[in-house]
């Protein structure tokens, strides 16, 4: 079996979290120095080798997509580099096709979002195990979550005929409800969260893209799956369509396995709201943060003070250039947030000012034709590769002990010292020191 990741994404629906240039998928939510993307891989190497990972992303994102897999020490997973976003379908056939081309249409694929939340790794390793059996014998297999309350974000599936112990025919999948039909689904038996993950049967799953989406189908299988040198070309004549209603529902023979899996798709503020631990007011708060007369809230921050008083039912996130405030029941609206700031032509949809990695931060002090930020970082902690293409990079130790590393030399810098760095020159800096490093670069 291989594991498909699916990492793209546009950064809307966490918004201000997450951006364009840092979907949430790479956003570290808790404590534990991994990203929801490192976390799905590895969760992933849990049942597979490093070698049968293959990521999909957009190629604006293989840079962070490669930063990341470095720090979880992942170097032998395949990526597939997608130039423009057409959703799910065209990214899961384009893995088929690769697939069936270098292991014949008999392998077997699961296809896994990169942003999802599953704590149970244990079980979701048995899962795989379950869906992986049941590819071999019915083709097409996606799992169902028992709903826990009623999600009116999700779409569902209801089940049909039970095929053996673990996997049932779908008889249909249901559109996100409103709120009295997922309060039904909660109480029926059959009906069950569509979680968005996958496992194929190359071959069948082919069959049904040339069935249902012929058209895409004929430019996949002339895409080079060796190199994917035209795989720009080819996307220009795909229209996007998602995996749901370009294959999964238009076709008869898709299976599922009910779980009680702990899963969430994150797919919002109040989805967050309702996995963080919470005080006995009901409130999960992450920052500086003081509340009083403050109820059943998600406030998060960074180093600035955020009071409340007096309110409830709110999700407040401050980032350093963008602060959203908005009620639990209209967090799916965010995403219209993000689309008038498009629509106005603005930046902060794109990208932060702060930027928080494994190893530390970034933050731009200074924006334009000359670049001016501060890299702080942890204690024995080291950076991605650095580099401009086209401007040196002049760099100051601002507090602490650096040690530069490029392709020639190591280097180390003291407090109150620089040094310049030739374009394209290829940079990681540590810090080797007991306390946080704090380094400017200009460029």
């Amino acid at each position: 079996m291989h594991g498909v990741i699916l990492a793209g994404g546009s950064g809307t629906r966490l918004w201000p979290l997450s951006r364009e240039k840092f979907p949430k998928q790479y956003v570290q939510l808790d404590h534990s120095q991994k990203s929801l993307f490192q976390k799905t891989v590895s969760r992933v190497l849990n049942s597979l080798p490093q070698e049968k990972v293959i990521i999909i992303t957009h190629k604006n994102q293989t840079p962070q997509i490669k930063m990341q897999l470095q720090a979880i020490n992942v170097s032998q997973a395949v990526i597939i580099e997608e130039p423009m976003a057409c959703n799910t379908a065209p990214a899961i056939g384009a893995a088929a096709c690769y697939l069936e081309k270098l292991h014949g249409r008999e392998t077997i694929m699961a296809v896994l979002p990169s942003d999802h939340l599953i704590p149970e790794e244990e079980q979701f390793a048995e899962l795989l195990s379950q869906g992986k059996m049941a590819a071999e014998k019915y083709g097409l297999v996606t799992f169902g979550i028992k709903p826990t309350y009623p999600e009116t974000g999700y779409g569902y599936i209801r089940t049909g005929e039970q095929l053996d112990q673990y996997t049932f025919k779908i008889e249909r999948f249901v559109e996100k409800p409103n709120l009295e039909l997922a309060n039904q689904y909660l109480q029926d038996p059959r009906y069950f969260w569509n979680s968005g993950m996958f496992i194929f049967q190359v071959g069948h799953l082919l069959e049904q893209f040339a069935e249902h989406q012929p058209e895409m189908a004929g430019q996949l299988k002339q895409l080079d799956h060796e190199n994917f040198t035209n795989i720009e070309e080819i996307y220009k004549n795909i229209s996007p369509i998602s995996i749901d209603y370009g294959i999964m529902e238009k076709s008869q023979k898709i299976t599922v396995i009910p779980s009680r899996l702990k899963w969430s798709d994150l797919g919002n503020w109040q989805a967050i709201y309702e996995i963080s631990e919470k005080d006995k007011d009901g409130n999960c708060s992450r920052g500086n943060v003081l509340s009083m007369d403050t109820k059943n809230s998600l406030i998060q921050g960074h180093s600035r003070l955020i009071s409340t008083v007096g309110v409830s039912n709110l999700i407040v996130v401050d980032t350093p250039d963008a602060l959203l405030i908005c009620s639990r029941d209209h967090t799916q609206k965010v995403k219209e947030v993000v689309d008038r700031l498009k629509d106005e032509g603005r930046d902060e949809y794109i990208d932060s000012t702060k930027n928080t990695y494994h190893w530390g931060s970034c933050t731009i002090l200074s924006a334009g034709e000359t670049e001016i930020k501060e890299l702080r970082v942890n204690p024995q902690g080291e950076t991605h590769e650095l580099a401009d293409a086209e401007k040196d990079q002049h760099l100051l130790v601002k507090e602490g002990k650096a040690l530069l590393k490029n392709s020639e030399e190591k280097i180390e810098l003291f407090t109150g010292e620089h040094s310049l760095q030739p374009a394209s020159t290829s940079l990681q800096i540590k810090n080797p020191g007991p306390e946080e490093l704090s380094i400017i670069i200009i460029s």
